[in-house]
């Protein structure tokens, strides 16, 4: 499945004007340029001059190069990652369609841009992995990658439940240098990363930092409100433009997509997050090949026990929080394993005709369910084919009940 972008856009000249938005708790890394500006960045460039500073180093933009360079063994490391890994991350702006009047064309389409967020080249066929959030409300996409601009014509795939996409460019193979995605990182928190991104506009900013805290489970309102688990928590700096790009171990691979920070003003304070390698990987092949993950379902409608309330009481049930199985969809996990849906109704003060006695799902891989909610997190990153171990509370007869713990086999719907 491909996503239209629309009609082709000529190459950006000129400087991109870079601006910050700001926000009081999670902030998206895709850099705005609706709010207000950073006046030292983009009112004040830096003058050209010549000479040298007392440092001998540095001066207006121009670089003088020591004639030796003395390093630690990490700081070397530091410099080998990102020699290996920099031509793989790529900026990526963001234009949506704008109608001005001219008197000679009455009403003409132009395209303004609107931010930027991170990307990091995966293969040589010139995908490219970002967050979702960064591409998608964008009517065009252009990718700079080591100095050259190329659109993006179609995005390839999208998933909201995760804030992932995967975009592609037409470009040679020789600019296309995949980043390794890490398959089991085994992360321990103390551990080293880095981030390389294009916060504000700057592109190919590398920062370091180590792993906070893992497991962590943030909020990203990818049209909806989304929760996304298990990411990691980092104090490497990350910021607006930031979005979509990587974050990496001391090898070099790929072990997050940064994401989002927690900040008082929009700037880094020393708590970013990123999505998981574990969560990422297993997704990429279903969204260059179908444009989107195909997710197991579980394959059954209800409601929450405490949704209704006395009714555990009613019921005389040895639980108080569960999802009881209204009906079973025809081929799907549930009805393959054999999960009965209701049985009879009973009215109550609140609710007429309330089916009931249908199993109550409570536990799926040890993840406690209560709610159609806690089932879709709980089978998100799964796939077809898995075994799932789900327990439930099942009725025997009229008011006695079974706990029963049932192997399921997933299956994705047609």
């Amino acid at each position: 499945m491909m996503y239209n972008l629309g009609n082709r856009i000529k190459l950006i000249s000129g400087t991109v004007i870079v601006t910050l938005a700001v926000t009081t708790f999670f902030f998206y890394l895709g850099g705005s340029f609706d709010r207000w500006l950073d006046k030292d960045l983009i009112s004040n460039p830096p003058i050209q001059t010549s000479g040298k500073t007392e440092s001998g180093h540095l001066v207006g933009h121009k670089k003088i190069e020591p004639k030796y360079v003395i390093v630690d063994s990490d700081e070397k490391n530091n410099i080998d990652v990102y020699k290996q890994t920099s031509p793989g991350v790529v900026n990526i702006t963001i234009f949506n369609q704008v109608i001005q009047f001219n008197p000679d064309y009455f009403m003409k389409p132009s395209y303004m841009a609107k931010g930027s967020g991170s990307g990091s080249v995966i293969d040589k066929q010139g995908h490219i992995l970002t967050n979702y959030h960064v591409i998608k409300n964008a009517d065009q996409l252009v990718v700079t990658l080591n100095n050259k601009r190329f659109q993006a014509e179609q995005i390839t795939g999208i998933d909201p439940e995760n804030d992932l996409a995967v975009i592609k460019i037409n470009a040679p193979s020789n600019l296309l240098h995949p980043i390794n995605i890490a398959e089991s990182p085994n992360l321990v928190v103390g551990q080293k990363v880095l981030a390389i991104g294009n916060p504000f506009g700057l592109d190919k900013t590398l920062t370091t930092g180590i792993i906070s805290s893992l497991g962590r489970t943030i909020s990203v309102p990818s049209g909806i409100k989304r929760m996304i688990e298990n990411t990691i928590q980092t104090d490497a700096a990350i910021n607006p433009g930031n979005s979509g790009g990587p974050l990496l171990n001391h090898q070099g691979e790929l072990i997050g997509v940064n994401t989002l920070i927690k900040t008082p003003n929009g700037g880094s304070v020393g708590i970013g997050f990123a999505i998981p390698s574990t969560t990422v990987k297993p997704v990429i092949s279903d969204l260059i090949n179908f444009g989107k993950v195909k997710r197991p379902k579980m394959g059954v409608t209800g409601y929450s026990l405490s949704q209704i309330p006395g009714l555990s009481t009613h019921l005389k049930l040895p639980i108080d929080e569960g999802f009881i199985v209204n009906r079973v969809i025809k081929g799907l996990s549930a009805d393959l394993a054999g999960i009965n849906g209701y049985k009879s109704y009973i009215n109550n003060q609140y609710y007429k005709r309330i089916p009931i006695r249908g199993d109550i799902i409570i536990n799926i891989d040890n993840r406690v369910i209560r709610n159609r909610s806690d089932i879709s997190l709980a089978l998100r990153n799964k796939r077809h084919g898995q075994i799932v171990s789900v327990t439930i509370i099942r009725n025997k007869d009229k008011l006695n009940w079974i706990k029963k713990t049932l192997n399921i086999k997933l299956v994705v719907p047609n």
